[in-house]
């Protein structure tokens, strides 16, 4: 791939500067307008560097959360090499051969509703 002297210098500073171009990105910023040129290297890091903490924050928020979930529900303590891992295939074949009767306490409650029905 022939580059011009101005792509070289775009790729390369790009990559040099990873976090410039997302912010340019972020704020449809042109390279090299006068908006691009008066913006500082550092605030550009801080902006960025505030972002991922509160993406993070909220992630370990949304973990503890379900981790509480999970606690409630009796989960609590597992790691993954107490939890079975099942394909995809075979829990929706499990799925599909529950018989649902017997979790309501009378095994003819269905056919009573049939039965009922005109």
């Amino acid at each position: 791939m022939n580059l011009t002297k101005p792509e070289r210098f775009i790729l390369t500073w790009n990559s040099r500067f990873p976090i410039d171009l997302w912010w340019r990105r972020k704020y449809n910023v042109p390279f090299g307008s006068s908006q691009h040129r008066e913006m500082s290297h550092w605030d550009m890091f801080l902006e960025y560097t505030e972002i991922k903490l509160a993406i993070e924050w909220q992630k370990s928020l949304e973990s503890k959360e379900l981790n509480d979930d999970l606690a409630s529900l009796g989960f609590s303590g597992l790691n993954d090499k107490e939890i079975v891992k099942i394909d995809p295939r075979e829990l929706d074949s499990e799925f599909d051969a529950l018989d649902i009767t017997q979790f309501d306490g009378r095994a003819d409650k269905g056919k009573e509703e049939t039965d009922m029905l005109p």
